[in-house]
């Protein structure tokens, strides 16, 4: 614990040093405002250029039971590398960009709108997704170093999962292997952010 401890502080002081050599901020830290709901979604984003930024984001649900009270499970991991381009200059207002993630999940599939027709409500789906979209969005700046980011992305899915059924003996019913691809809300927020 004190050797990852030390490996962290040695991570941002490292970071923090790189941000400092010139006037115009290179390294915007960011968490979205969705964490109140048991949903971490942290990001990073680095300047590559005057108008264009570089951004790994990831984010981490574990919720095996019931999921913000709807009664289905979700537990998730997803990362994203995104692009962004700002027309004015990096980390200042509107924004727009392209994005990439891998996810690894287990849920029900009736937590979105268009599985509401599923016939099984306690079907249990395991598997990976690849996600490729885009992102629009405005920074607010509230002071030199403090900010809001309001955005929305969107894009495409392509997913391969295993569905099966919980049984009542603790055993479960499995099907065969199957994949979707579907056009869905991919990332977005208010997200709080740190420029440095």
């Amino acid at each position: 614990m004190k050797k990852t401890f030390i490996i962290l502080l040695l991570i941002f002081m490292g970071i923090h040093s790189y941000a400092q050599t010139d006037t115009i901020p290179k390294v915007n830290v960011k968490l979205n405002s969705v964490v109140v709901l048991g949903i971490m979604n942290p990001a990073v984003e680095f300047r590559v250029f005057k108008k264009g930024s570089v951004q790994i984001e990831a984010i981490g649900i574990f919720a095996p039971r019931n999921f913000l009270g709807t009664g289905y499970p979700c537990s998730m991991a997803v990362t994203y590398g995104e692009f962004r381009f700002y027309p004015k200059q990096v980390f200042k207002g509107f924004f727009c960009g392209v994005h990439t993630g891998w996810a690894v999940y287990r849920l029900n599939k009736n937590l979105l709108p268009i599985y509401g027709y599923l016939k099984d409500p306690n079907s249990i789906h395991v598997g990976q997704a690849l996600i490729v979209g885009f992102i629009v969005g405005y920074n607010i700046i509230l002071n030199k170093h403090w900010g809001l980011e309001i955005s929305l992305g969107g894009g495409r899915q392509f997913s391969t999962y295993e569905s099966y059924t919980p049984k009542a003996d603790g055993t479960s019913a499995h099907r065969e292997l199957n994949g979707s691809a579907e056009y869905l809300p991919t990332k977005g927020g208010i997200l709080v952010n740190y420029r440095f």
